[in-house]
């Protein structure tokens, strides 16, 4: 969470990343930059950008599910819905904390994406789970 809570500043907005993607592909593919339009560097930054929100908030999910585990009591429907409202109202406070920062912005499809991530992440480690404690 506080990973999540650094990226939400000014040091990870669409203009740094795009500038660490500049260089990657500078240094990966010499040539290959200068091929690409600007558009297309905007739309990779944004696929990048977009997958990371999905799979961390994914971690993230899963992370909270497994954590959940572990209170007395708790059914498997509430492990799975404690973990994904974890990582949930967790994606709703760093959108809000985003709001802050002079070069991001808050955005309500970026807490459903990342809400999005979570369920699916939560869902694939329940089937992991129930599969693996059948053995």
């Amino acid at each position: 969470m506080a990973f999540i809570f650094w990226l939400g500043t000014d040091r990870a907005s669409a203009s740094e990343t795009r500038s660490l993607l500049e260089r990657l592909l500078e240094r990966s593919w010499p040539g290959l930059l200068q091929r690409l339009s600007p558009d297309t560097l905007v739309t990779i930054n944004v696929i990048i950008r977009k997958s990371g929100h999905f799979s961390g908030y994914g971690l993230l999910g899963m992370l909270d599910a497994r954590a959940a585990r572990a209170w007395r009591g708790t059914t498997t429907r509430s492990v799975l819905f404690r973990g994904w409202a974890a990582a949930a109202a967790w994606a709703a406070v760093d959108e809000f904390h985003q709001s802050f920062s002079a070069s991001r912005g808050s955005s309500f499809e970026d807490v459903l994406l990342d809400s999005a991530g979570a369920a699916v992440a939560i869902f694939l480690y329940h089937l992991w789970l129930s599969r693996y404690l059948k053995r």
